[in-house]
């Protein structure tokens, strides 16, 4: 289960391959580390759910509102940035190897082209200002939280917590505003 920060079209080539999507709204539910989630693509096994959502609590009501495809050859899927996602390759139907090829190619969107490193090739990395965001907090916040005693700490990241929120809802509100417009003309 991982993001990428760029538009993705995922084509699949032969075989048939199982994609798994969450809303971007389940980031904080899926412990992540990075880009990828701390539970890798095992909730994709359902034998193994039970323990996995005793291990990530959160994680078991972002896999119930997720979304699915089937994908078989020829079929190409649109993953938007930003939507944490996995896949499998599935047996064929009428039997045989879960060989499965597939492409992917990836978009950079005209308003977040100048924010990519040019030095990612792949633009695959976190966008520039969200890196310049992400370092401190993760190098000096975190640990500063940490050593906070108990009550204090949790009244800190729950303030912060609520900062972020309301600029997260406030860029969503955004982004609604502007899909709107741009379904009208």
């Amino acid at each position: 289960l991982h993001y990428d920060v760029c538009d993705n079209f995922l084509c699949c080539i032969r075989g048939r391959k199982r994609v798994v999507l969450l809303e971007p709204r389940e980031v904080g539910n899926i412990y992540l580390s990075g880009s990828s989630s701390a539970m890798g693509s095992r909730a994709l096994e359902p034998s193994g759910r039970a323990q996995l959502w005793r291990e990530f609590p959160l994680a078991e009501g972002a896999w119930a509102r997720r979304y699915e495809a089937e994908l078989e050859e020829g079929d190409v899927l649109f993953i938007p940035s930003f939507w944490p996602h996995c896949t499998e390759a599935l047996p064929p139907l009428s039997g045989g190897s879960r060989l499965c090829i597939s492409i992917n190619t990836f978009l950079l969107r005209p308003e977040a082209a100048a924010l990519h490193d040019p030095r990612d090739v792949w633009a695959n990395r976190e966008l520039l200002p969200a890196q310049d965001a992400l370092k401190p907090f993760e190098d000096k916040t975190l640990p500063a939280l940490q050593r906070l005693p108990a009550v204090p700490r949790g009244f800190y990241c729950r303030k912060m917590a609520a900062s972020l929120l309301a600029m997260a809802e406030e860029a969503e509100e955004a982004a609604r505003r502007l899909q709107g417009s741009a379904i009208q003309h």
